[in-house]
Formats: structure tokens, sequence, C-alpha cells
């Protein structure tokens, strides 16, 4: 039976299933496991094989955490990799399918295991794969990794870039933030760096150097290096400990802003808080990660000033508890909050943010013998409001 190539190449790239969102969570038994079946695609016939070839090279993904079992496998496939683009006569063209390539290994402790230098094998990597576009690299990779070569590479079509568990070395992390200010057709920065190592980020900021941001991923200090009304759309802090103090020192307000997520060190929702969120990012449609707390739900519940006015977009507000056996931790322990307070307060949101229509409560339930996570979804109308409630497992095969 004859298969047009275009359908072939289509059936390719279902497999490799590139997205941004299944880029993020991909492990590399899944990167393996797609171009196994890739390889199989490809020695169907010549024509499957040159459609299957481009969506194969599309994406290096290479993973090492802390398992030292299968370091020498990954130090055989990045040489291989290089190899390949060195000595193969296709090697320009599979370097020119390169879109994709995320590095999450501890090379710096590595190092003293193994006679093996990565900075040289991933430089080859890089400086030949010119149309990348997503770049991610995470955990201690960066203390050996980072060189002022790599930070002088330039890929005109990068649009995403990742800095997960950013280096220990202060040189190391100026080399970076070197790399990705020289990209300012970024859209979506991911910026971890250890708190002890600051970066003068508001000297960049009357440069406006990612003028095309609109996802950051990281922490206040960092988003100083954004000036006021920017094009950012997405904002997840990485931690919001300290949070008043360092929102006040970013260039607010942050006009443009739809989406505020605090992924940890969360805080309670109170009127400085509110305050503070409206000042900073008077659009906000969505808020993600204020503390399930009896200090919000007092808020809630207890004030009666109009503040209606803080943020009259927000319609979505995801609240989270961490709990075990009837005790729950933010700050300081308090007993767990009933459903009947989650109620309640969903109930009253509207005397704050006057078009929310859904409130969802998140818990993580320690509970030795029964981990769990526990959602709470409220609908709410001006009739009143609609719970739904789930449970599932905290852990796979739990």
């Amino acid at each position: 039976m004859y298969i047009p190539p275009e359908v072939v190449g289509e059936i390719a790239q279902a497999i490799r299933g590139s997205s941004w969102e299944s880029i993020r969570s991909k492990s590399q038994d899944e990167w393996h496991a797609e171009n196994a079946t890739l390889c199989t695609l490809s020695l169907v016939s010549k024509p499957f094989m040159w459609e299957a070839i481009p969506v194969l090279w599309s994406e290096i993904f290479l993973e090492q955490k802390y398992d030292q079992s299968n370091l020498k496998k990954l130090f055989i496939l990045l040489k291989k990799i290089v190899e390949s683009l060195q000595t193969s006569k296709h090697g320009h063209r599979y370097a020119s399918y390169v879109r994709l390539f995320s590095l999450d290994a501890g090379f710096s402790w590595i190092e003293r295991l193994y006679p093996f230098d990565p900075t040289s094998n991933v430089t080859e990597i890089l400086s030949r794969t010119s149309n990348l576009q997503f770049l991610r690299m995470s955990n201690a990779a960066g203390d050996v990794v980072w060189t002022s070569e790599i930070s002088s590479l330039r890929f005109p079509s990068l649009r995403v870039f990742r800095l997960e568990n950013s280096p220990n070395k202060k040189k190391a992390l100026k080399l970076a933030s070197q790399f990705f200010l020289g990209h300012p057709h970024l859209e979506e920065l991911y910026l971890q760096v250890m708190p002890d190592h600051s970066y003068p980020w508001e000297n960049l900021r009357a440069s406006n150097p990612l003028p095309k941001l609109k996802i950051f991923t990281g922490a206040l200090p960092e988003l100083k290096l954004l000036p006021a009304h920017h094009n950012l759309e997405s904002l997840s802090l990485i931690h919001g400990s300290s949070f008043l103090k360092h929102i006040a020192l970013i260039a607010n307000p942050f006009s443009n802003v739809t989406s505020l997520s605090v992924l940890s060190g969360r805080f309670s929702l109170e009127e400085d808080i509110l305050l503070s969120l409206s000042s900073s990012f008077p659009a906000l449609q969505m808020l993600n990660g204020i503390g399930a707390t009896n200090e919000t739900v007092k808020f809630v519940l207890l004030n009666d000033e109009d503040l209606t006015w803080c943020l009259p977009r927000l319609h979505t507000l995801i609240i989270h508890e961490v709990s075990n056996a009837g005790q729950s931790f933010l700050s300081k322990f308090y007993l767990t909050l009933t459903d009947d307070a989650i109620e309640l307060t969903f109930s009253a949101l509207r005397k704050f943010f006057p078009v929310v229509t859904t409130a969802v409560h998140m818990r993580d339930d320690f509970t030795p013998g029964r981990e769990i996570l526990r959602e709470t979804r409220c609908s709410i109308t001006a009739d009143g409001i609609h719970v739904e409630r789930k449970v599932r497992p905290m852990y796979s095969g739990a």
C-alpha cells in the first residue's frame, strides 16, 4: 500500500510529540522510546527513512542526575552524537534538523569519577546546530559547560531558554546570562539562580534586553531585568519568600501579566498582598499558589472593605495546602482546613474578585499510609457555587 511521504512525515511528528508542554515534562526514557519507534519507521523504506530522520534528529535529550549506573551510557551517547555530526556525510544536514538540545547532568562531580570532558562535546554540538529553538541546561552541568565560547554562540531561531539549577560558580552564571541576553527574540525564559548569587539585573533594564519575552519562570529578583509595562504575559515564581520585599523592587507595573503562579514559598492572601498584586499585576486573570491558611480564610470572610478594584479581571484562583494527620503547615502549624471552611471562603470570593468563576483548593496530604492529592473545584456564579471533589494517589503505583 502506497503512503504519501507527507503522511509519513505527519506520523513521525506525532511519534515525537514536540509541543513545548510535552518537552517540559519529557524524560530520557520517553525520548529513547520515541527514537526507537522512529528508527523502526525509518527501516520500512528509503522514503520512510528520509521522512523519519529529520524528526529523529529534531531533539537531543540527555539526562543523568544522581544515579551513577548509567553514566558511561550517557557519555557514550554524547560522543556518538558528536561523531555522527563530525564524520557522517550527512552530518551537516543532521545538525540542521536539531531544534531542541536538553542537558541535565551533574558533570561537576562526575568528572572526578570518569575521565570525561563534556564541555568540548557540548560545544561541538551547539556550534553546529544553528536552527536551535529550545535550549535547556540543568543541574551542575553549567559549572563545567558554560564557557566564553558557548556564551558567544547565537541562534536566530531560539525561542525558549531554560537554565535550571543554575551554575554554582558566579563566572559560569555570568557567562550563561551573557548567552540569553544575546537572544532578544526569546519568548520564554526559565531562570533558576542560586539564592546567594546576585547579579545586577536592574542595570540591564533600560535597554529592555528581552522585548519579546512572554513567559518567565524565576524569582522576583531576576525579574528586575525587565522594564515596566513589558509584554510579559505569564509569570511563575520558583519561590515566593519575602514577596512584599522583592515585589517593591521590580519595575512596576507589569500591566500585561494575566497569569501568576507561586510554585513554592507560598503566602496567605491578606490585604497587603492583594494591594501589592494590584499594583504590580493589575490585569491578572489567574492566580495560582496562594496558601490555604487560617489567615486567608479570615481575610476573605471578615474583611468588609471594598477591594473589588484591586484585581477586577481575576477569574481563577487556586489555593494550596500541605497537611499531615490533620495538621497543615505554612510558616507555622495549624489545623487542616475543613471542607466547610473552604466552601465558605469560595462563596465569599466575589467580595474581592467580581468576575471570579473558578476556585480550586489543592491539598497534598502526607498522612502516613494514605498519601493523597485532594482537589476541591468550585464553580462560582451569581446564583451560588457548585463543588466537585477528587482524590488521587500522590505517587504513581500507590
